[in-house]
């Protein structure tokens, strides 16, 4: 009896651990001519990563309210950690203006780093 209990425990932390991991794997979205990397920090809210291709060609860009990664809808609430480093142009900075969201309410270390 103990040993079939300790089976069905252990089968059921290896699914909550992996329900887990699935709710925090990054994600992409196309935007325009960009791809933004987010990554879920909670059942509501994600973080941006980051863009690619480098977003120093915009003229114009815009972080989204909201992402979705298909099955789920999420709030933009963070900028990561070095999201925009180096990000620049060949004169040095970032062309025309970025727009961040009210929804943002952390944006990380050095997430601006040289972009300007």
């Amino acid at each position: 009896m103990m040993k079939r209990f300790t089976f069905l425990l252990t089968l059921l932390l290896l699914f909550t651990t992996n329900l887990c991991a699935q709710n925090n794997t990054e994600f992409t979205v196309n935007y325009g001519s960009y791809i933004l990397k987010y990554q879920p920090t909670s059942e509501t809210e994600c973080t941006l990563l980051g863009f690619s291709p480098n977003p120093a060609s915009a003229i114009e860009l815009s972080i989204p309210e909201k992402a979705s990664n298909g099955v789920k809808e999420y709030s933009v609430t963070a900028i990561a950690d070095e999201a925009f480093k180096n990000n620049t142009n060949s004169k040095g900075s970032l062309k025309g203006t970025l727009t961040i969201p009210a929804t943002v309410k952390t944006i990380g270390v050095s997430s601006f780093y040289k972009t300007s």
